[in-house]
Formats: C-alpha cells, sequence, structure tokens
C-alpha cells in the first residue's frame, strides 16, 4: 500500500497526508479521526492533508490496491461485535 501511495506524488503531499485525504473521500467514511496532538506543526499538516481533493484516478487506484490486500470477510460491522 506504501508503494501505491508513494505513486500518488503529483500533489506535493506526504504519504500520510495522502493516506489521510484518501481515507476522507472514502465512500464508505463518514468521519475522520487523526491523533491527538499539540504539535502546531503536526495540527497542521492534518489540515493541508483535508484541504485538497484527490483525483478520481488516484482514489480508484488506492480503493484497488487496498481492496486486493485486505480482504474483509463479512459485513465491517463483525469487528464490532
Amino acid at each position: 500500500m506504501l508503494d501505491t501511495l508513494t505513486q500518488v506524488a503529483k500533489y506535493e503531499k506526504t504519504i500520510s497526508q495522502v493516506a489521510l485525504n484518501w481515507v476522507k473521500q472514502y465512500q464508505a467514511v463518514a468521519a475522520v479521526i487523526s491523533s491527538f496532538t499539540q504539535d502546531r506543526q503536526q495540527i497542521q499538516k492534518n489540515v493541508e492533508a483535508l484541504s485538497f481533493q484527490l483525483d478520481k484516478e488516484d482514489l480508484q487506484l488506492l480503493s484497488d490496491r487496498s481492496s486486493t490486500l485486505f480482504k474483509q470477510p463479512g459485513d465491517i460491522y463483525s469487528y464490532e461485535r
């Protein structure tokens, strides 16, 4: 997955910023939770990660790669049970 995130470099963002943005744009995700920090630089990087849009091709590339790596049997709620 890191290799695929690295391919999405045209945005001039870090891998973690691309990953956070992808999760934000992922259709099944209602909210993105990032870790608590008082580090102003980290807060700024997180804000920057959420302030741009990945294009459709990159979203599809990341989703396709993720689905091949992380197979989940059953529904997502099975993890909560």
